[in-house]
């Protein structure tokens, strides 16, 4: 929000004090609007969680607070089913299993939800070097 309003012209000063504001009355808080923007972005189940927790790293939150809300939303979610459900769909438009398998992987799912995805679709990559 702050490049935002600089990036409009404002000073320093009138960005913190207005900053200062919403966080007083309770408008403003770095844990909810953490929590929001993944909610928001739940709705896309075609990312896994590391594709999340990077977003949310480069929208600057800290660390810690990034942990601990995707703490909390992963009980919620099944990233494996979303990772089952995404593979579905690409072996479906023609892709191969080592795509499918890159295209997960590149949005951010866990190894082992790859694999369980390919698992159920009964296909098989094959492992380096075999």
């Amino acid at each position: 929000m702050t490049a935002k309003l600089r990036h409009k012209g404002f000073a320093k000063e009138e960005i913190a004090q207005l900053l200062d504001d919403l966080v007083e009355r309770g408008f403003l808080s770095e844990p909810r609007a953490a929590e929001l923007f993944f909610l928001r972005a739940q709705g896309d189940k075609s990312y896994g969680l590391r594709y999340w927790h990077r977003k949310m790293i480069e929208r600057g939150f800290p660390e810690e607070l990034v942990h601990e809300v995707l703490g909390r939303i992963r009980a919620d979610r099944d990233e494996k089913e979303a990772a089952s459900d995404l593979a579905a769909s690409l072996m479906r438009s023609g892709k191969s299993a080592e795509q499918v398998a890159r295209s997960l992987a590149s949005r951010g799912f866990a190894t082992d939800a790859i694999i369980e995805a390919l698992r159920k679709l009964r296909l098989d990559i094959c492992e380096p070097g075999s």
